[in-house]
């Protein structure tokens, strides 16, 4: 019989629950992924994209690349993420395959076995599994809608020594909350204080839509600070196209890291994702932002009409989910099962706590990027109609 690793069986083990209702697709009203809408994936000309790959010169695209990614598509991102007060070069840009990706490649360049590493409150999941596969302790601090606290995490930091802090400053998965800037720039004097590392994920920064974003951590030019974010959630998740930035001598180590995982990413969607950033980027991402915004507000105004007795939520100014709190007496899990006959999933809030279930409150995440208006409609209506059932079926016992 073939033994598997340690790590293996520790991965195995592990459930995503998020990619568990991914997969109930057939029939279902999905406000549980964080997809782009269809709409906008399909917005650009990939047949013409591709028909230009294929003319290329000498048909590089399609031979084995550079590790750390197209020398040309690095310098793009190093000028793009200028406009966040990002000073970089391409030589500090790697490119990965997807945002998560670059989570892992950095915690396997700086986690050891049993090693303390801080995250907020309510984290991006994936981030989470990733961490607990490589034997972490996660250490949650506390967070409010202005981001992390930092009394909390001062107070943390006298207990314990992380190898760095995972955040992520821009509309937060799953709440939507944003670090404001005055706690950013207290960030920035605790690293020198307690000098810490911050593995700042920003994939959300382009999905503002009530006021500009907030400039990066990585914008004060803290040596401590590595910098990742991704298209998946600007042009499409399928292209598998995220990057890191950090310092060079940084960028060289992991690239070893990287080449023994796949290589490099892959030529193709670079280049996909090179020509769509030098086709009127800005103007495409305009249209995104009062489509996204639009779809938030209806998503809001069924929320107001259909359960508005039941639940509490602030509007998240940027990127793709609401964090809805449900009146304590109705039970999320139960929630879901009754709104999956119904043909409708998402994500209870307790799935993206380091520890599942502790501190997690009765909130659940809904994603409003991907559903159609009728959808969120509807989707929403059931939802009403589930709680309601439950509530009669309190009274009547």
């Amino acid at each position: 019989m073939v033994k598997i690793s340690d790590k293996a069986e520790q991965t195995l083990k592990q459930v995503n629950p998020v990619n568990e209702l991914l997969n109930v697709t057939e029939g279902v009203i999905s406000f549980a992924g964080g997809l782009p809408s269809s709409e906008l994936v399909n917005h650009h000309n990939y047949v013409e994209i591709l028909n230009r790959a294929c003319l290329h010169a000498n048909q590089s695209i399609f031979q084995y690349g550079q590790i750390e990614g197209d020398r040309e598509l690095r310098g793009l991102i190093s000028e793009w993420v200028g406009r966040y007060g990002i000073n970089t070069s391409d030589s500090e840009v790697m490119i990965t395959s997807g945002g998560t990706q670059a989570i892992e490649l950095m915690t396997e360049f700086l986690i050891d076995p049993g090693d303390y590493i801080f995250v907020d409150q309510y984290s991006f999941v994936s981030a989470i599994e990733i961490f607990k596969s490589y034997k972490a302790k996660l250490i949650p601090v506390e967070s409010d809608e202005d981001g992390i606290i930092i009394e909390s995490l001062e107070e943390k930091l006298k207990k314990y020594h992380p190898k760095f802090l995972y955040i992520v400053t821009n509309y937060n998965n799953p709440t939507g909350y944003s670090l404001s800037k005055d706690r950013r720039k207290k960030i920035v004097n605790i690293m020198n204080e307690f000098d810490i590392t911050i593995i700042e994920d920003d994939p959300y920064i382009e999905l503002n839509y009530d006021a500009p974003f907030i400039k990066p951590i990585k914008s004060s030019g803290h040596p401590n600070v590595i910098y990742l974010s991704s298209f998946s959630k600007i042009i499409s998740p399928g292209l598998r196209v995220g990057y890191i930035i950090a310092q060079e001598e940084i960028i060289r180590k992991v690239m070893k890291l990287k080449e023994n995982k796949d290589v490099h990413t892959s030529n193709l969607s670079q280049f996909v994702v090179r020509e769509i950033l030098k086709d009127q980027f800005e103007t495409y991402l305009d249209t995104v932002r009062r489509q996204y915004k639009a779809k938030r507000e209806i998503m809001q105004h069924y929320l107001d009409l259909y359960l508005h007795t039941n639940v509490e939520y602030r509007s998240p100014k940027g990127g793709m989910f609401l964090w809805v709190l449900l009146k304590e007496e109705i039970n999320v899990t139960e929630l879901l099962n009754f709104t999956l006959k119904r043909g409708v999933t998402f994500i209870p809030g307790s799935v993206f706590c380091p520890e599942y279930n502790e501190g997690s409150g009765n909130y659940i995440r809904l994603n409003f990027t991907n559903p159609n208006p009728a959808q969120i409609k509807t989707g929403i209506e059931r939802i009403g109609d589930c709680i309601k059932n439950m509530q009669d079926s309190f009274v009547t016992i």
